[in-house]
């Protein structure tokens, strides 16, 4: 049977996703208090934080695809995988596009930003359901836990 990656007999999956998961909302934070307050610097904060909520996703993302290909045929989580994952790339794209929009402003900076907000906004949400979906894949299939952990609840 595969097995999913793990470090030191833990799933490194769950591990790796508490970085992106903090980063990327915290720069929609950073944005809307930019577009509330004014200010450069809640702009560079949120450049910033997007740029490292990104860069934190790739082995967020990397490990958590390997999880999904060590899924047994057929397994009973596929469903929900596929829907977690696919929240979770749609999320990603969005604060992509709001990375996009604030670094290379393509129309004038006002607009770059609320552009940039709403994208990171709608990453949020997205993010949201998508971590919904990677907790009932944890607590509600067991998967990532130990044997004697499934067993004993």
């Amino acid at each position: 049977m595969k097995q999913g990656l793990r470090l030191f007999g833990h799933p490194v999956h769950p591990m790796a996703v508490h970085f992106p998961m903090g980063l990327l909302p915290a720069a929609a934070l950073w944005q809307w208090l930019g577009l509330w307050r004014g200010g450069e610097i809640w702009w560079s904060l949120g450049l910033w934080t997007l740029a490292l909520g990104l860069l934190a996703a790739l082995p967020a993302a990397a490990s958590g695809l390997w999880d999904f290909l060590a899924l047994p045929e057929n397994s009973p989580a596929e469903t929900t995988a596929l829907i977690h994952l696919g929240a979770m790339i749609g999320a990603v794209t969005c604060f992509g596009a709001s990375l996009f929009f604030q670094a290379a402003p393509v129309v004038s900076a006002p607009t770059a930003h609320m552009v940039a907000f709403v994208c990171s906004a709608a990453g949020f949400a997205v993010l949201i359901i998508g971590g919904r979906f990677g907790a009932e894949l944890v607590y509600g299939f067991g998967l990532g836990l130990r044997e004697s952990v499934k067993t004993s609840r």
